[in-house]
């Protein structure tokens, strides 16, 4: 842990002032980022600040007061609700060590708890605004105590922090210092203090300028308060008094006078009351627009009101604005929409937050186009190529085609399942050709249906591959050979060499396609000397390498150590190298909690050394006892100690009490020497030790005995792929056309994230939000009103769960639901999905944030920039980059997979997709249409679905090229309102009553001109006004 020891009068200078001012300004253009606690065995190391770590037990010491937060800054543990308070102190062992090791960094409590700390909290605003003020204000402050302790906060503030005995700064008076809209709101904020039922929050992108937390100065709080008192006099406002006559709509009283408020006539139709202690209700705040204003900040702002005598009111948290809903049957309503009576406007909506790019390219593919662009990557020389095509357009039907008429292959494909369909395919097309069956091979693996039956020898060699299937593959991680030591006796090896598993590099030669489900078969070192024997045919011609259906994150190699290896290593090898290295390793990770100084470690080892340590890593140190007591230890490998009887291999258990040791061109060193190469920096290295196991990992390389490797997929990001493979040549095809009929449905109000289709209650998951369950039932209805249609269904896993087991549920009563599957598991379903007429995507994939993570860290690792893992607070996306771009091919490409199970190219299907995220090649797309749940309402069905959402996008249109030429009822036949919410609208567009009176007295001239035979332009010359404007004003009056 690093020790630092506090910085006395560094910034007591001009030029020290210049440089706190210029790195504020640097932390807000571009901050650090949060790392994460490392801890072993309960003793913990939080990341407090850049650069410095402390074990919170220090804080203890200190007298502090703190809890362990997450990324967010929120404890893992409701603690209130848990019976802890804002008055007592608490320490590590306050809170779970799970706490403590999902944190990045730490909230230390102000006020009385941490001995009457008062923090005053200088928002970035201050230092843009009024730096020198602000630096003046500083100066003084330092001036009260020896060691200042003044932090540079995560976005360029300023935190200064004292203890002040005997005072604790109350909480109604935390804004210290701010210019005020009005008596509820601040324009600007420049200074918070913090003191009662207050949290400062500490973690690696807070940076300490001077002083130490551990010894926070102690000053009389008078001297204090008047520096900033002097400070609100010259850059604050006093706060306005709140007005004695306003009365709030939340109140649940009547207004005394409602002549300024607006009257609203639609109401949410997913509105979810909650009673109040006087019997009146509220509803919960959700993405409701605002009725008055016109802002865009919707999320979490209007809530309703159900007073005592049936009003409902609304308020605007945001705008601080409030209305009266008018009472309308929305049943009614939608009927006159129906009929054509009514606007589908009139109808309330939510919030929009999907919109068509007009802009972008319609320019699809054939079908027959797509094919023979995939065929010609086949034909390229370069060695690594990778591509992006449709789900459906013939990527593996162009593989098959360059196998038959070209050249020899050897594919990739995720699933055996998917494997067995291929070879089925192959088979038929071969025949087609005249060729024999035997052009095509699929490779099995050594467990290949080894756990669906229990007569291994019955189910040899046509079934299994290996009848000691499970015992081989035991010996074979420990780092054996098991032709030598288990085949050499097994009693059918030489059924085996003719048909069994050890038959297959014979028979593979004499294939044209290869077919096998290995995805790092050509790139993980380990497996190099097996997978060479595939890699040509009996010609000796080279296969092109196929990697189907490829993730790129998937690609890379992970590698894992654990403590109870590295501690047998110590044991079995004392006195050795290998001892000395694995001490040093478990060292690194259990007690100084740095993996990543394992590379520094490696620096120091000599190349005589690193020799030694591959040699002793490839075999086992065998310990004997001779007659006259003395110890012998032998060296030798794996497979030689078991035929000098040092262990057995009789079964698996025998098996399991060897020790392990590496392949020879690939141990535990060579492993962390290519890992300490390509990641140079120590905090977005994609290495961590977690309950007692490192993990690593390596990015992928192909073997240099493959010729040319083929990488395709649906949602292949190629901006990533070549972060792995920069030699690489990568094509985007553009879109396929979908077959006539073929129809995508796509919710533009809400994106659906888990995190609002689950009900939590405190933090567990108890099924679906009343949210979630709407748009469930919203799909059960339809499926139950269209028996004769075949529907499918992809959701989260626990949802389909809750369903089966829900009695209720209508899930498992239906019989035209064909097909169910979920996020995460949708690679090789096509044959489940074939008979579906209609697929159904319920809500947003989820990966979660840790996941994101270590994906970033695996492509972004080695760049010089760091990585910043933080969100925006409104927009939820990441402020990285980097980060955005690997969420959005997590979840974007997630949904394209679902979506990819229609086959939309090949078959006219239906797709409805219950989340607003942006499809590249989907959402845009002419035949995709947006809808929401107004639409869905007046539409009643997906039959009716394409009209709702014409009529409503006419209306919208109409709506957007009203002026205030137009006349108010214009607006109100448009938008079919009120007669006074048309007027508002019209007022907004720019209407004015006293306008209109004197347009209406042009209109009168321009008539009595017009009797006597004066042209056009010599009326507007002779009245002063634009040709354009008397031709407007004959045709808006003259039509009336």
């Amino acid at each position: 842990m690093k020790q630092h020891k506090e910085k006395k009068e560094t910034i007591h200078t001009e030029t020290g002032w210049e440089q706190v001012y210029n790195r504020c300004i640097a932390r807000s253009q571009k901050p650090l980022s949060q790392l994460r606690t490392q801890s072993s065995q309960d003793v913990y190391s939080v990341h407090y600040a850049a650069s410095r770590t402390i074990n919170p037990v220090e804080l203890e010491r200190a007298g502090l007061s703190f809890l362990p937060i997450t990324k967010s800054g929120h404890c893992p543990e409701r603690w209130q609700a848990g019976g802890k308070d804002w008055e007592s102190r608490y320490g590590v062992s306050d809170w779970k060590p799970e706490s403590w090791r999902c944190s990045y960094g730490i909230q230390v409590s102000t006020g009385s708890p941490s001995g009457d700390i008062t923090d005053l909290d200088f928002e970035f605003a201050i230092i843009r605004d009024h730096s020198d003020v602000l630096i003046d204000t500083l100066q003084q402050l330092c001036a009260l105590v020896d060691n200042p302790l003044l932090v540079i906060t995560k976005r360029g503030g300023l935190r200064f922090s004292v203890r002040t005995p005997g005072y604790v700064h109350p909480i109604c008076e935390k804004i210290a210092v701010a210019t005020w809209k009005n008596y509820r709101e601040h324009d600007t904020l420049y200074l918070e203090i913090f003191g009662e039922k207050g949290l400062s929050r500490y973690d690696a992108r807070y940076e300490i300028v001077s002083g130490s937390l551990l010894n926070i100065p102690e000053v009389d709080y008078r001297p204090v308060l008047e520096i900033v008192d002097a400070l609100r006099e010259q850059i604050g406002t006093p706060k306005p008094e709140k007005p004695i006559s306003a009365k709030s709509t939340t109140s649940g009283q009547q207004r005394n006078d409602v002549s300024s408020v607006k009257f609203v006539d639609a109401l949410p139709s997913d509105l979810h009351w909650v009673e109040r202690s006087d019997g009146s209700s509220m509803s919960f705040r959700s993405d409701y627009p605002c009725q008055v204003t016109g802002h865009t900040k919707s999320a979490g702002a209007a809530q309703y009101y159900k007073q005592l005598n049936g009003q409902i009111d609304a308020f605007c948290h945001n705008c601080q604005q409030s209305w009266i809903v008018k009472h309308s049957d929305r049943t009614t309503r939608i009927n006159e929409i129906r009929a054509g009576r009514l606007s589908p406007l009139a109808v309330q909506r939510k919030t929009v937050k999907l919109i068509k790019d007009e802009r972008a390219s319609t320019i699809l593919d054939a079908l027959e186009k797509a094919g023979e662009r995939i065929a010609a990557f086949f034909r390229s020389t370069t060695r690594v190529l990778a591509f992006r095509a449709d789900t459906g357009t013939g990527k593996n039907h162009a593989t098959e085609t360059y196998a038959i008429n070209e050249g020899a292959i050897l594919i990739n494909v995720p699933t055996s399942d998917l494997a067995i369909d291929l070879e089925k395919r192959m088979h038929g097309r071969l025949s087609d050709a005249g060729l024999p069956r035997d052009q095509v091979f699929r490779r099995r693996g050594l467990m290949h249906r080894w756990n669906e039956g229990k007569d291994a020898h019955r189910r040899f060699p046509h079934e299994i591959p290996c009848i000691q299937a499970a015992r081989c593959d035991a010996y074979r991680k420990k780092g054996g050979n098991m032709y030598e030591t288990i085949c050499s006796s097994c009693p059918v090896e030489a059924e085996c060499l003719q048909y069994g598993y050890r038959s297959q590099p014979e028979h593979a030669k004499n294939a044209r396609m290869v077919i096998t489900t290995h995805p790092d078969f050509h790139l993980n070192p380990a497996h190099k000397g097996f997978a060479k024997s595939y890699l040509t045919d009996c010609t000796g011609e080279s296969r092109v390498i196929v990697q189907d259906d490829v993730s790129t994150h998937a690609l890379f190699l992970e590698c894992q150590i654990t403590r109870n290896r590295l501690q047998q290593m110590r044991d079995a090898w004392d006195g050795t190298l290998l001892a000395s290295f694995a001490k040093e390793l478990l060292h690194l990770l259990d007690v100084e909690g740095t993996p990543y100084a394992i590379g520094d470690y490696l620096d120091t080892l000599t190349q005589q050394q690193k020799g030694l340590l591959n040699y002793q890593l490839t075999r086992a140190r065998i310990q004997t006892t001779q007659a006259d007591g003395t110890i012998t230890h032998s060296v030798m490998t794996l497979d030689e100690a078991v035929a000098n009887g040092f262990f057995g291999d009789a079964s698996e258990t025998e098996i399991a009490q060897m020790p392990a040791v590496y392949p020879k061109h690939w141990t535990l060193l060579d492993q962390l020497q290519s890992f300490f190469e390509h990641y140079k920096r120590a905090e977005d290295a994609p290495i961590q030790y977690h309950d007692g196991i490192l993990t690593f990992t390596i990015p992928p390389r192909l073997h240099n005995t493959v010729w040319k490797t083929v990488f395709m997929s649906a949602t292949l990001d190629l901006d990533l792929f070549k972060r792995v493979f920069p030699e690489a040549h990568t094509e985007d095809t553009p879109p396929t056309q979908w077959t006539t009929d073929a129809k995508v449905y796509q919710l533009r109000t809400n994106r659906n994230p888990r995190a609002t289709v689950y009900n939590r209650v405190d933090s567990e998951v108890r099924g679906l939000s009343d949210t979630g369950e709407n748009y469930w039932q919203l799909m059960i209805n339809e499926i139950a009103r269209t028996p004769d249609t075949q529907h499918a269904i992809i959701t989260y896993k626990d949802v389909l769960k809750w369903k089966r087991d829900d009695e209720a549920s209508d899930l498992t009563g239906l019989h035209n639901i064909t097909a169910t599957a979920h996020y995460g598991n949708l690679v090789g379903l096509d044959s489940k999905f074939q008979d579906a007429d209609t697929l159904w995507i319920l809500f947003a994939p989820e990966i979660p944030d840790y996941e994101i993570t270590w994906r970033a860290k695996l492509f972004f690792g080695d760049d010089t920039e760091p990585l910043n893992y933080e969100r925006d607070t409104e927009t939820g996306m990441y402020r990285d980059s980097r980060l955005q771009q690997v969420w959005e091919n997590a979840v974007i490409g997630e949904l394209i997979q679902a979506i990819g199970r229609a086959r939309l190219v090949r078959k006219a299907r239906t797709v409805i997709i219950f989340t607003s995220h942006h499809i590249p090649g989907i959402t845009d797309r002419p035949e995709t249409k947006l809808f929401d749940e107004a639409d869905w309402d007046i539409a009643g069905g997906i039959d009716g679905l394409d009209n709702a959402i014409a009529k409503r996008e006419e209306f919208e249109a109409r709506a957007a090229a009203l002026t205030a030429e137009n006349t108010i009822v214009d607006f109100q036949e448009v938008h079919g309102c009120s007669y006074e919410r048309a007027r508002q609208l019209w007022h907004e567009a720019g209407g004015s009553e006293a306008k209109t009176e004197m347009d209406i007295t042009l209109y009168k001239q321009i008539q009595a001109l017009k009797v006597e035979k004066i042209s056009d332009s010599k009326i507007a010359k002779y009245l002063g006004i634009s040709r354009g404007k008397l031709q407007s004003l004959l045709r808006r009056y003259g039509a009336a």
